[in-house]
This record gives C-alpha cells, structure tokens and sequence, in this order.
C-alpha cells in the first residue's frame, strides 16, 4: 500500500491552492443567483393558469408587469412578516394583472409562491383593498432573497382589519403563479 502524498509536497500545495482559488471565485457566482435583484429580461416571473388547468397560461416578464397600472403602498407590514419598517411598495394591482391577462369574473385566486406556499384570495380584497404584486421596495428590486421579485402586499396601515392573520397569510413572497377560479 503507498502512503499519501506529504502535506509539504509543493505540487499537492500548488493544487490545492489552485483549487481553493477556484472555488472562491465559483462562490460568488452561486450567491449571486440568489441574490439577483431582477430575473433576466424576457425570463417569466408571474404565470396566470385557470385551475382546472384547462387552457394555456398567461406569462408576463418583469417589463410587461411594469408597463401595466402600477401602485404605490406605504406601509409597514405585521410583525410575523419579518420585513421591518414602514417601506415603500410599488407594483401592479393585482386586478390590472387578471384584466390585462383577459380574466374577467374571477371569484377567488390562489397565488402561490416559489416555494409552493399558496394562498387563496377572494375577489372581494381586489375591489376593497386592491393589493398590489409589489416589485419594488424602496425604489429597489427585491431579490428572491429578499422575498422577490414579486410580493402581494395590502395596504395594511389603511385598515386595521388586515392585522388579522387571515389577511397576513395572503400576503405570499416570491409569487410566481396565479391560479384563478
């Protein structure tokens, strides 16, 4: 049986370096994708699908979305949210995404995010409350790190009743998927 190759070995040392110095420069690669602050352009972010899964889903960009209504909600969220502060969302209502998708009479939506968590929302919070898919914050792109790129947000500091967790559960980070009813 050989034994190993000796630590002080200058060509196990020059290769092991070598493949240190490769893996620091991969590490910032992979964080990154992570962190990305908007998706590649023409790369679907948001998918309307009928949930009988009949038809063909409705794909929109990070632009398209963008060049529909867009909104303004200042806001702090409830604590169980884990975002602090009162910030700045800015996004399309969810109503200008469906009618821009040709849905009309939709009676509840369930959004669902990249980590299959899904919440359904009445067509009644559209009219009264009219959340947004928020894809800025601050002015900022949110990464999917930073529960991006696209977060239902209602305007919890303008009534009360949204403290409730049956509204808080509505309110799904990185949402990517509309199914509609």
């Amino acid at each position: 049986m050989k034994s190993a190759v000796p630590v002080s070995n200058p060509a196990r040392r020059e290769l092991l370096g070598a493949l240190l110095a490769i893996g620091l420069t991969a590490m910032p690669m992979l964080a990154s994708a992570a962190d990305a602050p908007t998706p590649k352009a023409g790369r679907t972010v948001l998918s309307i699908l009928r949930e009988d899964g009949q038809g063909t889903p409705i794909r929109f960009d990070l632009a398209a979305l963008q060049k529909l209504e867009r909104r303004t909600i200042v806001s702090a969220l409830p604590p169980s949210m884990k975002v602090q502060g009162q910030h700045e969302w800015v996004g399309v209502p969810i109503r200008a995404v469906l009618t821009a998708a040709g849905i009309k009479g939709a009676t509840t939506i369930r959004v669902s995010a990249l980590n299959a968590y899904s919440a359904a929302i009445p067509a009644e919070d559209l009219n009264r409350y009219d959340p947004i898919l928020a894809y800025l914050r601050d002015g900022k792109p949110m990464s999917i790190r930073e529960k991006g790129p696209l977060f239902v947000i209602y305007p919890f500091d303008q009534y009360s009743e949204l403290q409730q967790m049956e509204y808080v559960n509505r309110a799904v980070w990185q949402a990517n998927e509309i199914f509609v009813r």
